[in-house]
């Protein structure tokens, strides 16, 4: 166990967002406050140290001497440990702020490109319209990578390769071929398809156990923060899986009217890493990706509905423009 998750990190993390939330004044004065108290200390300790030598009496000022370094010591400990929290806690809520643009900026990557396609079309437009909805699986992918990316450049990146924080990505969601659940767009480090895709084809129902299928199972779906995959609660789909897999996050992907379309799924090497303190952050982060994955999945299911229909695309040209 670290220090930050002991009680007393507690207790400094709490005062720390509480300070965070008072007035500029308001936090100076602790500041000054934490510094007063130092050379009260030494103000105090250093008169009752020269009575003591002047008493010729060094076994007391040996005592003094310890009581003195020892209390600058304590005081100056809980001052620069709230110092380093109040720090560590603003600049959090940048790196949050920095996320969230960075997020939003690749999801209008993916649209632009979008648009481009739209507008090289041709004379054939309703092959046009059809293979832009065939692009949708593409797009899901690059939603995919953009989650990702933004996960691995923001939080992932150290020097010492220890250190260094592995995500994975994936998109979950209910195959139109077999109705079972499959990972139809993943990311990684590595850039290969998650090892459970393998096992799938031989066993269609491996997914049958996993956090996914639980959402799909519930009445409600809502998302899911695995702190610890060490957790007997939390199925491994394949021996080892949790050593790889140390703290995971499933939210479900919705359409409009709360049907559920799949789950984007978040998971990394690092325990605690998604913790339940943070829900409302991870919560607003994946939705920005979930929300264009939704649009995606009910474009390739209404292009199945015409697949299975066998109907013809009819474009009529309506006697008004709408706008």
């Amino acid at each position: 166990m670290c220090f930050w998750d002991s009680p007393a990190e507690s207790m400094i993390d709490k005062f720390s967002k509480w300070l965070l939330r008072r007035s500029p004044g308001t936090r100076i004065f602790f500041a000054a406050l934490s510094n007063a108290a130092v050379f009260y200390f030494a103000a105090f300790l250093s008169h009752s140290v020269s009575s003591t030598l002047a008493q010729q009496k060094y076994w007391k000022f040996g005592i003094h001497a310890f009581i003195f370094v020892l209390s600058i010591a304590v005081v100056w400990l809980i001052a620069k440990l709230v110092h380093q929290r109040y720090r560590a806690i603003i600049e959090g809520a940048e790196l949050k702020r920095v996320v969230t643009l960075d997020s939003y900026q690749k999801c209008d990557s993916v649209t632009v490109q979008e648009a481009e396609s739209l507008s090289a079309c041709g004379k054939d437009l309703p092959g046009c319209v059809v293979n832009n909805w065939r692009g949708a699986c593409e797009r899901i992918q690059q939603y995919v990578q953009s989650a990702y990316s933004v996960l691995a450049t923001s939080y992932g990146r150290s020097s010492i390769t220890e250190n260094r924080i592995d995500f994975e990505v994936t998109f979950m969601t209910k195959s139109l071929r077999d109705g079972k659940v499959t990972i139809p767009a993943s990311a990684n480090r590595d850039g290969r398809k998650p090892r459970t895709m393998q096992l799938r084809e031989s066993n269609p129902d491996i997914y049958e156990q996993s956090v996914t299928a639980q959402i799909y199972r519930a009445e409600s779906p809502r998302m899911i923060i695995t702190t610890d995959t060490s957790d007997p609660q939390y199925a491994s789909l394949y021996p080892d899986q949790k050593l790889r897999i140390r703290s995971a996050i499933v939210h479900p992907v919705l359409s409009p009217d709360h049907k559920l379309l799949g789950t984007l799924v978040a998971h990394c090497d690092r325990v605690r890493f998604f913790k339940n303190e943070d829900e409302k952050y991870w919560h607003d982060f994946l939705e920005i990706f979930s929300k264009r994955i939704a649009v995606e999945v009910m474009r390739l299911h209404v292009l199945h509905q015409l697949r299975t229909s066998n109907q013809p695309i009819e474009c009529r040209d309506p006697s008004d423009a709408p706008f």
